[in-house]
């Protein structure tokens, strides 16, 4: 009977290790910081920087409207130039970072028409 309990313990503790660890690296995905992915494809540059571009304009309580983009990759460098409109003005998004860095690295400038 003794031997039964001792075998069930060392199977439960091994299987509330491994649970233990399921929920660790679960529950790191939400923590993974964004600005430390790679950006490897001009693809992946344009989705960033239109997600950065929507968060800037949430942030000022405005939407943006009439989003459009082109990108270019010159050797190791990727660039994407959006246009986008927002309360009737017109804005240009220009993007840029070495094929492979992390978004952190990524340079992101958006300017009115005005300004320009």
């Amino acid at each position: 009977m003794i031997k039964n309990k001792v075998k069930t313990g060392k199977y439960l503790a091994g299987k509330i290790y491994i649970l233990s660890i399921c929920v660790i690296l679960f529950s790191c995905k939400n923590y993974a910081h964004s600005e430390y992915v790679p950006i490897a494809t001009p693809d992946a540059l344009q989705q960033w920087c239109k997600s950065k571009t929507q968060h800037y304009f949430k942030d000022k309580n405005k939407k943006i409207e009439n989003w459009s983009a082109f990108w270019k990759q010159n050797g190791n460098t990727l660039d994407v130039k959006a246009t986008l409109q927002s309360e009737n003005i017109n804005y240009i998004v220009q993007c840029r970072v070495q094929q492979g860095e992390s978004s952190e690295k990524a340079i992101i400038s958006i300017l009115d028409d005005k300004n320009q």
